[in-house]
């Protein structure tokens, strides 16, 4: 395969052949005088050498690759970014910001070796928990058509019944769409790592189904009661998908694009592929993690997969609570609109998400200004907040700078105003003169 080296080897060959049809011939009793250019051959010959070691060597070097807009603060957000990336050994990252659901900026880095695909601004990443956003914009949509009420109870609705001598839990009728949403359900924080159980339960080998899901969900026990506390969970947003669902008569996925993303004009939100062979032409390359567990899709007892691959999760399983796939900017622009962490319009805090070969976070901000920036590799959530304090220092200096811009403008057009004005006056006052 053709590389950047290519003409160096040319070159060296070249020479190669050039020394060779210089050297005396074996056996002749008065071998010529060697052509006074020789030296200066063998010079070039060692020099080209040396200059293809080093292109060789430098082919298996990470280099790294931004990619898209420029805007004010973009150098500082690209520094930020390379800081970020070779501290976490993260190969693929994007950015984007947004204000009032205009996109200002984004950009895609990549620091890989140079096979690695170069990440562009509108590169596709999972987004993990991020997802959830949607999630309670679809439920907050199909409450203001009159379609559903915050306060249904969201097991009757679907009509979920419990499982053969497994009892449920006295006030898990009682769960509304509201406490769902609003992490008040007192259900648990996650189902995902229980699936191989639910599927002993039903005997099968394949990835249960939807109603298997919500059938074992309902015969767990809660860890708090309904309406009290605040308890994050997974399974709640497992519920919510198929409340959207059924209420609408749409999939998830569905609903979102005919009532929220058609009308914003967002074509780029998928359901994600779990394995390798599904990722999309115009997803992030790969996902980073090094694991292997038992498989998420495969039930039978010895199947296994790499955890970013389906060894942890089932992204189309879980589309409602970590399984939708897009662009950072898609996220910028909804949040304009949407509710970052709870359920309604917009509001100024954040959300972050992770799992195996994923990160992802969504901040609105008080000035109006929204952010979000996606990864192909997990780390910790204290990570997430010093790349976050490091944006908000460099938005911040970016809303002074063209502050401080406006304010020169003004002054400029003052003075230009007032030189006109005077100039007016004195034509004026001539003329009186006359």
């Amino acid at each position: 395969m053709a590389d950047a080296c290519d003409s160096l080897r040319a070159r060296l060959r070249a020479l190669e052949v050039e020394l060779a049809e210089n050297q005396p011939v074996p056996g002749e009793p008065h071998p010529p005088k060697p052509p006074p250019h020789l030296n200066g051959l063998i010079h070039q010959i060692a020099t080209t050498r040396d200059a293809l070691n080093d292109c060789v060597e430098s082919l298996n070097i990470r280099r790294w690759t931004p990619t898209g807009d420029t805007f004010l603060g973009a150098i500082a957000i690209d520094n930020a970014m390379k800081r970020f990336m070779i501290a976490h050994d993260i190969r693929a990252l994007s950015f984007a910001f947004a204000e009032n659901g205009a996109v200002i900026g984004k950009r895609g880095y990549t620091w890989a070796m140079p096979d690695y695909p170069i990440t562009q601004p509108d590169t596709l990443f999972r987004v993990a928990s991020v997802s959830k956003i949607f999630t309670c914009a679809a439920i907050a949509q199909l409450v203001s058509t009159g379609a559903l009420r915050f306060d249904l109870q969201a097991f009757p609705f679907l009509g979920v019944v419990p499982l053969p001598l497994i009892p449920v839990d006295r006030d898990i009728n009682s769960i509304t769409v509201m406490q769902l949403a609003m992490r008040q359900s007192g259900l648990g924080d996650d189902v995902e790592r229980d699936i191989r159980s639910i599927a002993k339960i039903f005997g099968t080998t394949s990835r249960p189904t939807h109603s298997q899901v919500l059938q074992y969900i309902f015969g767990t026990p809660l860890v708090a009661r309904p309406g009290t506390g605040d308890n994050y969970s997974n399974p709640a947003f497992t519920v919510l998908t198929a409340v959207v669902e059924k209420a609408s008569g749409l999939t998830l996925i569905e609903y979102l694009r005919r009532a929220l993303l058609n009308p914003l004009g967002i074509v780029d939100l998928h359901v994600g592929g779990t394995v390798a062979a599904a990722r999309r032409a115009d997803e992030v390359a790969t996902y980073d993690a090094e694991g292997v567990g038992p498989s998420h899709l495969d039930m039978s007892d010895s199947a296994t997969a790499p955890d970013a691959l389906g060894g942890t999760f089932a992204l189309e399983q879980d589309v409602g609570a970590g399984g939708l796939i897009m662009s950072t900017a898609t996220i910028a622009r909804f949040l304009a609109t949407h509710a970052v962490w709870d359920i309604g319009p917009r509001q100024v805090t954040g959300r972050y998400g992770r799992f195996a070969g994923t990160g992802a976070i969504a901040v609105c901000r008080a000035d109006g200004i929204d952010f979000a920036v996606a990864f192909n590799r997990q780390i910790e959530y204290p990570e997430y907040d010093a790349l976050v304090a490091q944006i908000h220092n460099i938005l911040d200096a970016r809303v002074t700078r063209r502050q401080s811009a406006l304010a020169t403008a003004i002054v400029a057009l003052v003075r230009a105003v007032r030189l006109v004005f005077e100039a007016i006056r004195d034509v004026f006052s001539r003329r009186r003169e006359q």
